[in-house]
């Protein structure tokens, strides 16, 4: 394990711990389940089946759940939540994940009419905004935890 985590930090990455998995990993592996949804919204073949996924069970559906479990815990361990009540915590990261994933499926639709009849612009438009929106939603997280830490230094 110790090998595994000294390549991880000569990646640049966080050493493998509890908190790290659930508020640093799981968050990665939703982000990606998060633009490859907005692929699927704009462009269905993108996620019509994954291999080891049974048939009966939509890739969309699995990628859209970790999607909001992903954000939903990044947000759950912010800083700017730490001092929260557990309760609080939890409601505001539900709340958090729930209305910027569902908001996006909105938009994703509201693209897909809007764009011309081309799958590949289509995909490539749904995951660029994908992007561009998980950016600005970072961008905004981090300004509250740095605002955070400056309050808990008064």
């Amino acid at each position: 394990m110790e090998k595994l985590n000294d390549a991880l930090v000569k990646m640049r990455l966080r050493r493998i711990t509890k908190e790290n998995i659930l508020y640093f990993y799981y968050p990665m592996k939703g982000a990606t389940c998060y633009v490859a949804f907005a692929g699927h919204v704009m462009h269905p073949a993108i996620l019509s089946s994954w291999p080891l996924l049974p048939r009966s069970i939509p890739a969309s559906n699995v990628a859209l759940l970790h999607a909001n479990v992903g954000l939903a815990l990044y947000l759950y361990g912010s800083r700017h939540l730490r001092h929260q009540h557990i309760c609080k915590r939890l409601t505001f990261s539900l709340f958090g994940s729930l209305v910027f994933n569902m908001g996006s499926v909105l938009l994703f639709a509201i693209l897909r009419q809007a764009t011309p009849e081309c799958a590949t612009f289509r995909a490539i438009v749904g995951m660029t905004t994908a992007t561009g929106l998980l950016f600005v939603g970072k961008s905004y997280v981090d300004l509250l935890d740095r605002q955070a830490v400056l309050h808990d230094n008064e």
